[in-house]
């Protein structure tokens, strides 16, 4: 099953925790379509019986493609909003014109963000000049929610989830910093962190660290927060 590939690592702690546990409670911020890309998707589909899976995802073509791949699938539980700090943020995503440049229909919604720097990065590393960028982007605005309102709101107990997963593209030290993790304690939080800065970076750690958490950067793209057991 396991493969020598990006899923190796994670496959190998989602399968030791399920091992462990009767039932295994994930949560997936910025689930996407839930397939393309996806380092949980085999996992999931392979271990149905054993896990319950909270995917969320704001945008609503990939969170319909989502709905839709999962659902021969029980035990899975979907969310149309996004993690933030509660109020409205400018949500940014590539437009048509970007699929037509890249001669695709399937992959740009991966790269949605609130972080416009986010997408700027991607039009410049594609020769597209300065003056071009705004016809590639579409600006909304979108309400935020913490992880905790959004768990409140399932009809499902998230409240023991032992595995948080984030691809947030360049958000995702917003989204942990509005995860409460001093009440959820999650033994594992993956992680993006190429897109963050330094000074970023730096505070999501101390951060993490202060609530209980050790660091591994397990792959040049991304870390892996394990909660260490305090002595009562």
């Amino acid at each position: 099953f396991l493969k020598k590939d990006y899923n190796t690592f994670i496959e190998g702690i989602l399968i030791s925790q399920t091992l462990k546990q009767k039932e295994f409670k994930i949560i997936q911020v910025g689930a996407n379509d839930g397939v393309k890309g996806d380092p949980l998707y085999e996992f999931i589909s392979r271990f149905n019986n054993k896990i319950k899976l909270l995917a969320i995802e704001p945008q609503e073509k990939p969170f319909n493609e989502l709905k839709k791949n999962y659902s021969n699938l029980k035990n899975i539980y979907f969310s149309q909003k996004s993690v933030g700090d509660g109020s409205e943020k400018k949500f940014y995503s590539f437009n048509e014109n970007y699929s037509k440049f890249h001669n695709t229909n399937n992959t740009f919604d991966r790269h949605s963000s609130f972080e416009k720097n986010h997408l700027i990065k991607r039009l410049l590393n594609n020769n597209i000049k300065n003056d071009e960028i705004d016809k590639f982007i579409n600006e909304t605005i979108i309400k935020s929610y913490k992880l905790e309102t959004i768990i409140d709101d399932i009809d499902e107990n998230f409240s023991q989830t032992s595995f948080l997963q984030i691809d947030a593209e360049g958000y995702d030290d917003e989204v942990i910093k509005n995860s409460s993790l001093e009440k959820y304690k999650f033994q594992f939080i993956n992680y993006e962190f190429k897109n963050l800065s330094e000074e970023r970076l730096g505070k999501l750690h101390n951060f993490l660290k202060q609530n209980g958490y050790e660091i591994i950067r397990w792959r040049k793209t991304d870390e892996l927060a394990y909660l260490v057991k305090q002595d009562e």
